[in-house]
């Protein structure tokens, strides 16, 4: 879902603490203070269903931290992202695929997606003949056997998985 808000028109939306992996419960325990790494907390006892449970250390998630920094930079390093025109270039239900190019002043970038449970095989075709790259995966090893030939470009997506494509 990152992956789409970061490259999706519109401004991101993070709420307070999101993206250091952080989670409530009912009231109270919807408005917690931010995780500070300076700051010790006590263990986290409730989970979001409000039952009991054992303790759970209380920590922010840095491996969400860097992967909220690297969309950042993203969205910074490519101005389509930010104002570019959207098209789709993929929607398909049956596969649970879908992808879409964002582009501006000739440049453009390619984000595509696989939400099924199956690893899916996808093509498309880049407006331009340069060479295009993975730029960012959901999860390291999303994406399987890339190859680009011209503009036409092919890989496979591993479950539930998205990825950026883009050249310089």
């Amino acid at each position: 879902m990152l992956l789409h808000q970061f490259t999706y028109i519109s401004a991101p939306h993070i709420w307070n603490g999101d993206e250091l992996g952080m989670w409530g419960a009912d009231d109270p325990d919807c408005r917690k203070p931010v995780i500070w790494g300076d700051i010790s907390h006590r263990p986290q006892v409730f989970m979001p269903d409000s039952k009991r449970a054992e303790p759970i250390a209380v920590k922010s998630n840095s491996e969400l931290l860097n992967y909220y920094k690297t969309l950042i930079a993203l969205r910074k390093q490519r101005r389509e992202l930010v104002g570019g025109e959207l098209k789709f270039m993929l929607a398909n239900d049956n596969d649970m695929t879908l992808a879409y190019r964002r582009k501006l002043e000739g440049r453009e970038t390619i984000i595509a997606f696989n939400l099924s449970g199956q690893v899916k095989e996808v093509r498309l075709s880049a407006e331009s003949r340069l060479k295009t790259k993975v730029l960012v995966e959901s999860s390291p090893g999303s994406v399987i056997g890339f190859e680009q030939n011209g503009r036409k470009i092919q890989f496979k997506l591993n479950p539930y998985s998205g990825v950026v494509l883009g050249n310089e």
